[in-house]
């Protein structure tokens, strides 16, 4: 059985993963660098649309999404659960289907979210919960012996959403009132601080 595992290189989790299949591929399978070719497809981060024809002509497709499902489907998800307040998030394993982050879930990692994270510090730490999904769920991927559960609802989150919700603008006129609060945000010393919206 030929392997791909669909993922930049240059990406140090691709890396990782990559290198630990490249260490315990057991006998009976091989990694390819072409995609076209393969049997079973793994896809660590892999940006690119992977579409219905191609899903039906593999034994497996399996995907290592960066955010718990099925409530976080798309991109952004350590941005958005800080936006959303969340209490948790994590990583998930699923099968790919025909939709966005929506096939059968093999197994899911979550951390907590602590007040000082941020997403970067949420992305490094799911990261290396990705990281030991995978090395925990490889041969199991192989050899398609998992069990899986429903991944129904949820909401996806695209990238243009998250590059309109980083503009603050209204945001901030919206709490700039003569005697109220202005809005604000907390640094790294717990310290409020106030933002306001220059009216002169």
């Amino acid at each position: 059985m030929k392997v791909y595992i669909g993922s930049d290189r240059n990406e140090e989790i691709g890396y990782l993963c990559k290198t630990h299949a490249e260490l315990m591929i057991p006998s009976g399978f091989e990694l390819i660098e072409n995609i076209d070719e393969c049997d079973i497809f793994i896809s660590i981060l892999y940006d690119k649309i992977i579409d219905q024809s191609f899903i039906d002509s593999k034994e497996r497709c399996v995907n290592f999404h960066p955010g718990l499902l099925p409530g976080y489907r798309g991109s952004g998800a350590y941005s958005w659960v800080l936006l959303n307040r969340e209490e948790e998030t994590g990583i998930t394993v699923h099968e790919i289907d025909y939709n966005i982050d929506s096939g059968p879930i093999i197994d899911t990692r979550t951390t907590l979210i602590y007040p000082k994270d941020t997403a970067g510090t949420l992305f490094d730490r799911c990261m290396k919960l990705l990281y030991s999904a995978f090395c925990d769920n490889f041969y199991d991927i192989l050899y398609g012996s998992y069990a899986t559960y429903p991944n129904h609802g949820g909401k996806i989150y695209l990238r243009k959403q998250l590059k309109e919700a980083k503009d603050i603008t209204n945001i901030v006129k919206a709490f700039t009132f003569p005697d109220k609060e202005n809005c604000y945000y907390y640094n790294k010393e717990n310290e409020k601080i106030y933002i306001q919206w220059e009216t002169s």
